[in-house]
């Protein structure tokens, strides 16, 4: 297969998501399914379209079809209000925002003037979205906000990247990484732990910091390839859940594992060095992607959601998503529907009465 020719079963399926939103015979459990599928949902015109309707954003009303009050109608771009208001880690988030772009590679091209605008857009976006919670910043944000503008364009990319950011990464942001980012990484080796003992019992004395990046930005600071990347959002915004990177990153490991006994049998004086040059020299490629999605739906079956929650309470905030459901993006998006529902069941019962005078 020639480089840029696509695979005939990814064309089956973009032919037939292609169906299924033109006759609009498509809703949410169907997004989910084909996210978790092969080839996830295929291109960027699909992303555009089905992104949102997972985070339950609507391009034409934002009141009605929105999360927070945050995005009304006539308040679409009510971030840019933050532009003037400083944060202290402007500076740093500048810096980093300047080597964004020009690292990608794969199908998706941008110009000169596409990265200069997008550095412009993409510092305003991640500066009102920390001034907003009152976050603090962590290197490779802007990495994973990049990929909400690239696919959403400015408007909608603010959206899903403000959303994402209050309900799936909310943890990240504080100020000392003991009251949120440790906790979590000690998770991944107790997953670790659970699947493969043996791998455990090598690498369990070495800090998970090699899978910092992986889980805070969804593999977006890690891999280079865009396409690639898009995959993996594809399935963690499905998923809705704070967890999901999490799980990614121990299928990781754990499909790697072979890999890192075998440097630590060559590198058998330095541990640390021996694992971490097995974690630099991996080639993310299509079907570690997808093998990475299909170990994550077994860990989520093997080792569920529920335990974690067990094993993080009282060491991270009670309000965190990670810990209570109730704070969390998918119940949210579930209140938020029931909303949008009534919404429509009351306008339909005023047209009704109207339709009488």
């Amino acid at each position: 297969m020639k480089k840029n020719e696509k695979n005939p079963n990814a064309l089956k399926k973009e032919k037939n998501l292609k169906y299924l939103i033109e006759s609009n015979q498509i809703n949410i459990p169907q997004i989910k399914e084909l996210c978790r599928e092969r080839y996830g949902l295929v291109n960027k015109e699909f992303r555009q379209k089905l992104w949102p309707k997972l985070l339950s954003i609507d391009k034409k009303n934002c009141k009605i079809n929105s999360i927070d009050s945050l995005f009304k109608p006539d308040e679409k771009l009510v971030w840019r209000n933050y532009e003037d208001k400083k944060h202290f880690e402007a500076e740093q988030v500048k810096k980093d925002i300047d080597r964004t772009f020009v690292r990608y590679e794969g199908d998706f091209k941008l110009t000169k003037r596409d990265i200069e605008v997008n550095k412009i857009i993409l510092n305003r976006m991640i500066l009102a979205i920390l001034k907003m919670n009152k976050f603090s910043y962590f290197q490779g944000f802007n990495d994973f906000c990049s990929i909400f503008l690239l696919i959403l364009g400015e408007g909608m990319g603010f959206q899903a990247a403000s959303i994402c950011s209050k309900y799936l990464l909310n943890d990240f942001f504080e100020d000392k990484f003991e009251k949120g980012v440790i906790p979590i990484m000690n998770s991944l080796i107790l997953i670790i732990k659970q699947k493969d003992i043996s791998l455990f019992n090598l690498i369990s004395e070495i800090p998970p910091s090699f899978a910092l990046p992986w889980i805070l930005t969804w593999f977006s600071h890690s891999i280079r390839n865009l396409d690639l990347t898009f995959r993996l959002f594809d399935y963690c915004i499905s998923t809705l859940s704070p967890f999901t990177s999490l799980y990614l990153a121990s299928s990781l490991i754990l499909i790697k594992g072979n890999e890192i006994v075998k440097m630590i049998d060559i590198i058998q004086d330095d541990l640390v060095s021996a694992v971490y040059q097995c974690i630099q020299n991996i080639n993310f490629d299509e079907e570690l992607i997808e093998n990475m999605i299909t170990e994550a739906e077994e860990l989520i079956k093997f080792f569920p959601q529920k335990k974690i929650r067990q094993i993080l309470k009282g060491k991270i905030k009670f309000t965190s998503p990670l810990i209570d459901n109730k704070f969390g993006l998918e119940f949210k998006v579930q209140q938020n529907n029931l909303s949008i529902k009534q919404y429509e069941k009351n306008i339909e019962k005023s047209n009704s009465y109207c339709a009488l005078l």
